[in-house]
């Protein structure tokens, strides 16, 4: 009984560490699935010219998943509501994916301060050669936007087989 429940426990978190349908699904796919894993937060997704999204480098799909998935972890436990928006849309250069909530959160007043998770999100946008910001509308709640360029440092680097970032 303890091998099975470690092996579900190693199943899960090889799923989380890097999910299958991101892979093969793409990066629409893996945040539908990702939307429908927050029991207790409502959360609406559109996606626009999902070709083009699917056309992104893995690892730039990758960190806009996990830019997600922390975000919608923080409307979890900050914002003080049970719904967020999630957007992805490529304009044929860039991606980008916003997460939106209508909470009462005020641990973050500006784009420069924040805790540990905004940094990460931060730092792995960055390293994509991305865009990054934190605001809080006027209308309330939080708004986070990260663009990534379809040609991410990473994805240059690996099509020239040079691996240093």
């Amino acid at each position: 009984l303890d091998i099975l429940h470690l092996g579900d426990s190693l199943r899960r978190l090889s799923h989380a560490l890097h999910p299958a349908i991101l892979e093969y699904g793409g990066l629409p796919a893996a945040l539908r699935s990702l939307c429908s894993e927050f029991s207790g937060l409502r959360v609406s997704l559109s996606s626009t010219n999902e070709n083009e999204v699917k056309q992104l480098p893995l690892d730039a799909a990758l960190c806009l998943y996990r830019v997600a998935q922390e975000a919608l972890r923080n409307v979890v436990k900050h914002a003080g509501v049970n719904e967020a928006d999630v957007s992805l849309a490529s304009d044929g250069d860039s991606v980008t994916l916003i997460v939106q909530d209508r909470g009462t959160a005020e641990e973050v007043r500006s784009n420069e301060s924040g805790g540990l998770g905004l940094v990460s999100m931060r730092e792995r946008v960055k390293q994509q050669g991305g865009v990054f910001s934190f605001e809080k509308p006027l209308e309330g709640g939080t708004r986070l936007i990260a663009s990534i360029p379809h040609t991410s440092p990473a994805a240059l680097a690996a099509s020239t087989g040079d691996t240093t970032y």
